[in-house]
């Protein structure tokens, strides 16, 4: 809860992920950090509010690259990432 609420007044200014498969922790928390609610997301993007919560139960897991780059896009972030080879 104290994290809910820590990201609902707009504090923190970066979210970190060890993984791809980490990124869409990081994206909800976007999406709260900026006050959305999952109808408020599913409107900018045009969707069904039911697809996004669909989306967040599932983690993600039958979502579209486009639609995981849309939803990247819309609360305008700013993702960072490293490739070590």
């Amino acid at each position: 809860m104290r994290e809910y609420e820590e990201l609902r007044s707009g504090k923190p200014e970066s979210l970190t992920y060890a993984s791809f498969e980490e990124l869409l922790n990081p994206l909800v928390q976007a999406g709260i950090a900026r006050g959305w609610t999952q109808k408020e997301l599913a409107d900018r993007l045009g969707l069904d509010e039911q697809k996004i919560q669909d989306d967040e139960a599932t983690d993600y897991q039958r979502a579209s690259l486009a639609r995981i780059t849309e939803i990247v896009r819309a609360p305008q972030i700013e993702i960072r990432e490293e490739v070590r080879v």
